[in-house]
């Protein structure tokens, strides 16, 4: 039996049946929460995110994008970490706000 490398308890495999959910609310903001969507590029940001996490199969329950912060309610993929989750989500935004000529309000 292995020991876990986490907590030095012994560790046992788990069942190829296993069934896990992880849902996580991820928030983040523009530079110094700056105010930088207008309505109709937060709406079309919002649709954005929900479509570009459809292609990389992550299930987004819901996001709401404010004009300085963005909210959203995801399942974590097992083969995702947090981290390359969020490296994924917010490394598309870049680019989208290049595209915009104007977001702000």
């Amino acid at each position: 039996m292995d020991i876990s490398r986490f907590n030095g308890l012994p560790s046992t495999p788990v069942s190829v049946h296993s069934y896990s959910r992880c849902s996580i609310h991820l928030i983040w903001g523009t530079l110094n929460r700056e105010k930088l969507l207008n309505k109709d590029a937060a709406a079309r940001l919002s649709r954005y995110l929900t479509e570009y996490a459809d292609t990389k199969s992550v299930y987004m329950k819901i996001n709401y994008v404010n004009a300085d912060h963005v909210h959203a309610l995801v399942d974590l993929p097992t083969n995702l970490s947090i981290e390359e989750l969020i490296q994924l989500l917010k490394g598309k935004l870049f680019p989208f706000g290049q595209r915009q000529q104007h977001c702000r309000g």
